[in-house]
């Protein structure tokens, strides 16, 4: 499976590394080709998120001839025995960064936006740490939980346009997962980014990918645990109940609410009661 998920990626060997070979050039430029080197990144970046099995360094920039290098560098430590055990019985790459890869692929075959796998390495000691991915960054995609929640932008969503064409988007990004059977618990306002609110129809990507599950049947319990995730972190003066309407009849490509979508709402609903005081959520409940 390695050699498939890395040759999927577009990486091809360079020593102990896995490199883009559109990026290779920029990264030597950048002195990001050997271990010592993204060691040497990481002291330079800032960090941004711990979790049980990765650090997430948000940043990197180099000067790589004409242009800078921006990218983000995720670090994965190895995980507990118990869950590398059961992710060998569900069939799952062990290694951190080689999941998240796999599952940039996926969403890359299904047409949505992803960051750009530009080096990858496995079983490099450097620390606590065993593998790792460096991806292009969109920081000039402002997420969701951005727009949602500034008005720094220069077209808010107070006007009806912009917000009917940004909810049809997320709709069909959700829509589009769930058919090519990719389930997103991770479904966060802050991991969906937006190129621009005054494009028609609206670009959306993913990032932080760590936690899809691929190739399983999106069931009911799936649709409304990521539909319900994306609730939670919108939170709820964010979205009116004639935004949850349109988005469900455009999820469903239905003209009108029928039973169907109404059992989604009351599905989505139930999570957000069930879930709102979670540890994952409680930075956007009130």
């Amino acid at each position: 499976m390695n050699h498939d998920v890395i040759a999927a990626a577009g990486l091809t060997r360079v020593g102990d590394l896995y490199l883009a070979p559109s990026a290779s050039q920029a990264l030597r430029a950048a002195g990001l080709t050997t271990p010592e080197e993204f060691r040497s990144a990481v002291e330079e970046s800032q960090l941004v998120t711990r979790g049980d099995d990765v650090t997430l360094i948000r940043r990197i920039e180099r000067n790589a001839g004409d242009r800078n290098l921006v990218a983000y560098l995720k670090w994965y430590a190895p995980l507990p025995w118990h869950r590398r055990a059961f992710r060998r019985l569900r069939g799952r790459a062990v290694s951190g960064a080689l999941a998240e890869l796999h599952h940039i692929n996926r969403l890359r075959q299904s047409g949505i936006e992803v960051p750009q796998p530009l080096a990858f390495g496995q079983d490099v000691p450097l620390g606590p740490f065993r593998s790792f991915l460096l991806l292009s960054s969109l920081e000039h995609w402002p997420t969701l939980e951005e727009i949602a929640h500034s008005q720094r932008f220069d077209a808010p969503l107070s006007r009806i346009d912009v917000r009917r064409r940004l909810i049809a988007a997320v709709a069909d990004l959700a829509r589009r997962m769930h058919q090519t059977n990719i389930a997103n618990p991770s479904l966060y306002s802050r991991h969906v980014v937006v190129e621009s609110l005054e494009a028609d129809p609206i670009r959306l990507g993913l990032i932080d990918l760590e936690d899809l599950e691929v190739d399983v049947r999106v069931d009911d319990r799936r649709r409304a645990a990521d539909l319900g995730a994306l609730a939670l972190t919108l939170q709820r003066e964010s979205v009116s109940r004639t935004d949850r309407v349109r988005f469900v009849r455009r999820y469903y490509r239905s003209a009108r609410l029928d039973s169907v979508g109404r059992d989604l709402i009351r599905r989505v609903d139930a999570f957000y009661e069930k879930n709102r005081h979670r540890r994952r959520f409680r930075h956007y409940s009130r």
